[in-house]
């Protein structure tokens, strides 16, 4: 981590006057505002994003939408991000590792199928709470 917060482990200012982080997408939405009445889609990603993503769609009247993806780690370390998976299955590899590590595209392809199915988990599960059409703050 590089910065001057880095190493002292304040957060800057700015970042400690949120209440939580739906008033910081109301926030965000307002720094926003010359992209009401455009064609816009406001994406969340589930732990945090979506509160914020929901009020900056609420804010813009613009349409919302979950992104869910999990991390497809590396057979001998499964912290090791060898690529990720999306709930609908679009698959992102890192082809210098799986190279360097002999991932052969066919265990990716299980490895990621694994991940899916838990990402297409995840989507369900947050579908019921936050896809709902958005409206205009006031209405």
């Amino acid at each position: 981590m590089c910065g001057p917060y880095a190493r002292t482990g304040d957060a800057p200012a700015g970042f400690r006057e949120f209440v939580d982080r739906r008033d910081a997408g109301r926030r965000l939405a307002h720094r926003l505002e010359a992209c009401r009445g455009q064609d816009v889609l406001v994406l969340g990603i589930p732990r945090g994003g979506v509160a914020m993503a929901s009020e900056i769609a609420r804010a813009l009247g613009a349409d919302l939408d979950v992104v869910v993806a999990r991390k497809v780690g590396a057979p001998i370390q499964p912290e090791l991000a060898l690529g990720a998976v999306t709930a609908d299955g679009a698959r992102f590899l890192n082809p210098t590792l799986a190279r360097k590590l002999g991932v052969s595209p066919w265990v990716f392809r299980v490895l990621a199928d694994e991940q899916r199915a838990e990402a297409a988990a995840a989507r369900r599960d947050s579908a019921g709470d936050v896809l709902r059409p958005a409206s205009p703050v006031g209405q």
